[in-house]
């Protein structure tokens, strides 16, 4: 069974809000909150079956398997825009989420102008990216090509690179790609 592991915040687009954590990195946080995906502290995991409860929609795209039996909250450091208010919520993606075949793409029920990226690495998990979408996030590097294994890497659809970073395991990374719909 292929396994892995994609943050709330990458699955569901949320974007990275001008809040510090605790944390403090070393840039200055720039970005403007246009959609605030933060999951409180007090949040339980069937708090994401109900729509009186959930941060979100409850029936986004997912076969019969409920959000609470999919979800989970890691032990891990907040990230720089989590403060003590707010904890992570990891999203485990494995065969048992197949639920309709599909060739060539995927939905998306948002279409966003800022596509964040916080991820916290380590062994026990690896973070694998999906490849059907405009642009990629990958790690490592594809068999067969040569490049730096230890690095993220945001490509275009022709899967060029258009920005890489170090993979730092010890610490929260955060990138974010900003998405001009106007400009052709």
């Amino acid at each position: 069974m292929v396994s892995s592991t994609v943050l709330i915040s990458s699955l569901l687009a949320s974007v990275a809000v001008a809040r510090p954590g605790r944390r403090q990195g070393s840039g200055t946080i720039t970005c403007d909150i246009v959609l605030d995906g933060r999951v409180p502290v007090d949040t339980e995991l069937t708090d994401f079956d109900s729509y009186a409860t959930s941060p979100f929609n409850p029936d986004y795209i997912r076969g019969d398997e409920k959000f609470s039996e999919t979800l989970l909250f890691p032990d891990v450091p907040n990230s720089r825009f989590d403060d003590a208010g707010f904890k992570s919520v990891e999203v485990t993606i494995s065969d048992k989420s197949i639920f309709q075949t599909q060739k060539g793409f995927r939905r998306s029920g948002l279409q966003i102008q800022v596509w964040p990226t916080e991820v916290l690495g380590g062994r026990q998990r690896s973070v694998q990216g999906y490849d059907g979408n405009q642009f990629n996030f990958e790690t490592g590097t594809i068999i067969g090509r040569s490049g730096n294994e230890n690095t993220f890497k945001i490509l275009d659809r022709q899967n060029t690179e258009v920005y890489s970073v170090p993979i730092d395991e010890s610490e929260w990374q955060n990138f974010a790609v900003t998405l001009d719909f106007d400009k052709k």
